[in-house]
């Protein structure tokens, strides 16, 4: 084995979404090892991370490039106490991948990414890991010198709290003036505890009431100023919060925008949303936590110099007390992570399963699977009210702090009273230190508070930088115009959306410019993967496509698709009006529009609607038919008129006479463009000027419709159950 040397103490990665638990234990155990992986890294950013994860077999391949020799085996727990090196990943539930760094004869020390370092009994652990058999998966890992010299070499991502200050450089007026109001009202806070002095020590001692009507109305004054600038200050809190609000979140959404199709392949709506929660949680901490905790640490400072002014050992006693209170807090913190982490996972997996029940609730009814489909969620219920009860454990031992305050106060009490009897202080400076103690007990709850957001935000951080450090979409640039239509060539292109199953397989394929090819075959043989390596959405594997003799990657994307009119299979209506999802704009083109409703040939069922052309579809208006939503979705590449259109099943849920209507209008409006038709049925296809069939991820045959019935191959085969072919 290389000589990497290695951590004393097992490193900690926590996993940032439900899928990426395998990635955060290579990153975990690349630490051991000393080579620091971050999350934008390459190799991560290319594994095959689908939505439910990634497999072992993926894994391992993802180990390989990292710079690990690895092995995938099958061991019972004797076999592996005996055999296995560790660190090594362990296959944990059927579901999850967790880190095994140390086993003794009765306990296994495990670095799990979703919830932290923990030990397992042995039987607990053979059960979480088996299964109930008698063996279980692992992936063993050593290191070789690619780990150490492709990777740790390699500048890190930069930090969680970079990207986001920025939004607060923007409101330095707005931040000048909280910081000067906040500024103010420390001084007056510190102002109370001597007016409460003198009117004791000089006019209640005194007898002096005129003396007592100025300290009171002085009080008055200065209490109306103060309320003053807390109204004043809130004002300008929710002023630069919704702004910064509005930014981050804004910029997200953009950053999203920009990221490839791969990547939300990888990720749940679930997990996605609650960074938008993130947003919320980090906007809060920067605009109002972080600028309080500031003037807190300044009034706990102040307070602490006049506590020491008017008595030395009432000051050791609030300074040892708040010191305990503090450490006893951060004893909590990592606990409290965790518990924040694992509530993320639960709500993004809560808010998954109430997206998937309403959107399924026709397929529920029909196989009547309401009792199950509420069991999984009262599940996933149960689990978060255990989690909740965790919470609120570690909540109440961790506010458990305001008894050393408690006992603090009655120390205080205690010592004063002496004080006082002792005549070393007056009745006045005691009311004054009573004052202070209630007066510093707001600060220190603040600066407390501080410290726990922090932790949690720190979570919030990690969870944002995974995004804001991925690679947008590849988007060079080096065609700015494209002024005529051209022949597509596609030259020895494979493709695969895992690295175990090729979709396509060198496929070598012309599609002349200004004609129709059809690309037919079975479910699955890759025609739809095709069209979305054409329009950009992924990068094949091996091979070129080229327009003409100009590779499509250099020409940028927003140039290209707007080119291209696209009906994908799972292309989407909008909730807006009929008119906005034909045309895409705010002010369509009327001359257009009607002309793309005509020939979509989709005018019968608007005129029969009340609002015509602005009634509004979608998930929030009419519920419209698949044979509707497809002409609407016609409609819209015509209104587009590019120069090149995509049709994947276009026509699949019209019936016989409007697709034949909707054809001969595309064919003839259409004749000059280049069209790509994928489709099963032969009255779609009959009239390309190519037909490509594709089996398996190949190209098994080419031609047009007459040439392929006379070679009665796979075509033949395909449209027997369309036509009777005489054979």
């Amino acid at each position: 084995m290389i000589n990497f040397g290695y951590k004393l103490r097992f490193p900690f990665y926590r996993q940032l979404d439900s899928q990426d638990c395998g990635l955060a234990c290579l990153r975990m155990i690349s630490k051991y090892y000393n080579v620091d992986i971050s999350n934008s890294n390459s190799v991560l950013v290319d594994s095959n991370l689908l939505k439910q994860g990634i497999t072992i077999s993926d894994l391992d391949k993802t180990s390989n490039r990292l710079g690990f020799n690895t092995l995938v085996v099958r061991l019972d727990f004797e076999s592996t106490v005996e055999n296995a090196p560790l660190p090594a990943i362990f296959f944990w539930n059927q579901n999850h991948f967790i880190v095994v760094y140390k086993i003794t004869s009765k306990k296994v020390y495990v670095a799990d990414p979703a919830f932290g370092k923990t030990v397992y009994s042995k039987k607990n652990f053979i059960k979480g890991w088996t299964q109930q058999k008698e063996e279980g998966i692992i992936l063993l890992l050593e290191p070789t010198k690619m780990l150490f010299e492709n990777i740790s070499t390699k500048k890190r991502a930069k930090g969680s709290l970079e990207y986001v200050t920025q939004y607060l450089k923007k409101h330095n007026t707005q931040l000048f003036l909280i910081a000067l109001t906040l500024l103010i009202s420390s001084c007056i806070e510190l102002i109370f505890p001597f007016f409460t002095q003198k009117i004791l020590d000089k006019g209640v001692v005194l007898k002096d009431v005129s003396f007592i009507y100025l300290i009171l109305t002085a009080q008055v004054v200065v209490f109306i100023s103060k309320v003053g600038l807390e109204f004043y200050r809130s004002w300008l809190f929710i002023h630069i919060s919704s702004r910064i609000s509005l930014s981050i979140i804004s910029d997200f959404l953009i950053k999203l925008m920009q990221l490839p199709l791969k990547f939300f392949n990888s990720k749940n709506i679930g997990d996605l949303t609650q960074r938008i929660q993130d947003h919320k949680r980090i906007e809060e901490f920067l605009s109002k936590d972080l600028i309080q905790m500031v003037f807190s640490v300044f009034s706990i400072i102040i307070y602490s110099f006049i506590l020491l002014y008017f008595n030395v050992n009432i000051f050791l006693i609030v300074f040892i007390g708040t010191t305990t209170e503090l450490l006893w807090i951060f004893s909590f913190l990592k606990k409290i992570k965790i518990l924040d982490q694992k509530t993320f996972s639960l709500q993004a997996k809560d808010q998954n399963k109430i997206y998937e029940l309403i959107n399924s609730m026709q397929e529920i009814k029909l196989n009547n699977l309401e009792e199950n489909k509420r069991k999984e969620w009262q599940k996933i219920q149960t689990t978060i009210y255990l989690n909740n009860i965790d919470k609120l454990k570690t909540n109440q031992q961790y506010e458990s702090y305001r008894f050393i305050s408690f006992f603090q106060t009655i120390l205080v009490v205690f010592v004063s009273s002496m004080a006082v009897m002792n005549e070393t202080l007056t009745v006045g400076s005691m009311l004054a230190i009573m004052f202070i103690l209630g007066g510093i007990n707001s600060p220190i709850s603040q600066v407390i508070n501080f410290v726990l957001q922090y932790q949690l935000v720190k979570a919030s951080f990690e969870r944002l930088n995974e995004i804001h450090n991925k690679s947008n979409e590849e988007n060079i640039s080096k065609v700015s115009k494209l002024t005529e239509i051209k022949d597509i060539n596609i030259e020895n292109v494979s493709f695969s959306y895992d690295d175990s199953t090729r979709i396509l397989k060198n496929i070598t394929l012309k599609i002349p410019k200004e004609k129709t090819t059809a690309i037919v075959g079975v479910s699955g043989s890759g025609k739809t993967t095709l069209l979305k390596l054409i329009l950009k959405f992924y990068k094949p594997q091996q091979g070129n496509l080229l327009l003409h003799t100009t590779p499509l990657e250099e020409i940028e994307n927003t140039l290209w698709r707007n080119k291209c009119g696209v009906i994908l299979q799972d292309s989407f209506i909008f909730s807006d009006t009929i008119s906005y999802n034909i045309s895409l704009e705010e002010n369509a083109n009327q001359e257009k529009l009607l002309n793309a409703v005509k020939l979509s040939n989709v005018d019968d069922f608007i005129d029969k609607l009340p609002l015509k052309l602005n009634t509004i579809i979608g998930s929030e208006g009419v519920s419209i038919s698949h044979g509707q939503r497809q002409r609407i979705l016609i409609a819209r590449a015509i209104y587009k008129n590019p120069d090149y259109l995509f049709f994947d099943e276009a026509t699949n849920s019209l019936d016989a006479e409007n697709e034949r209507i909707i054809i001969e209008n595309i064919d003839n409006y259409f004749k000059d463009k280049t069209m790509i038709v994928v489709a099963h049925r032969l009255s779609t296809v009959k009239n390309a000027d190519q037909i490509i069939i594709l089996d398996n991820g190949k190209i098994i045959e080419k031609g047009n419709h007459e040439e392929l019935i006379k070679n009665r191959g796979k075509y033949f085969e395909l449209i027997q159950n369309q036509l009777e072919l005489g054979l």
